[in-house]
């Protein structure tokens, strides 16, 4: 399964984020910190989940 996390970089969307990674899905991570998503990436393959990222404010894309 291809999954959208928004907020990835901390809180709830990391947490979210690593729940799914154990599960073997791929992730699209998106949040404002490139470096903090960067860090949650890292977890996420080591757990076994492809992992893409995006830096971006999705209050600000429209």
């Amino acid at each position: 399964m291809h999954i959208l996390i928004t907020g990835a970089s901390s809180g709830l969307g990391e947490a979210i984020a690593l729940v799914y990674a154990q599960k073997g899905n791929v992730l699209s991570l998106a949040g404002r910190h490139g470096e903090r998503l960067d860090v949650v990436a890292q977890k996420a393959r080591v757990k076994g989940a492809e992992v893409h990222v995006s830096v971006v404010d999705v209050t600000k894309a429209w």
